[in-house]
């Protein structure tokens, strides 16, 4: 099975609905979807105020 890393925007957040929805989709599409939150997002550690780009990219 295909999976498909859902990376969200900048001050964006995992669980967001779009990114639920997206998920779902693809869920019933037949592929798994991997949703997380940078650091600083959503339910995450760390702070926001700590976020660059190469950090996000080390999230990954």
């Amino acid at each position: 099975m295909a999976c498909v890393v859902i990376s969200h925007g900048f001050a964006g957040y995992g669980d967001s609905p779009k990114w639920t929805m997206m998920a779902e989709g693809l869920a019933g599409a037949g592929f798994a979807a991997l949703r997380f939150s940078h650091r600083g997002c959503g339910r995450s550690e760390g702070d926001f105020a700590d976020t660059t780009l190469t950090a996000r990219v080390r999230d990954l």
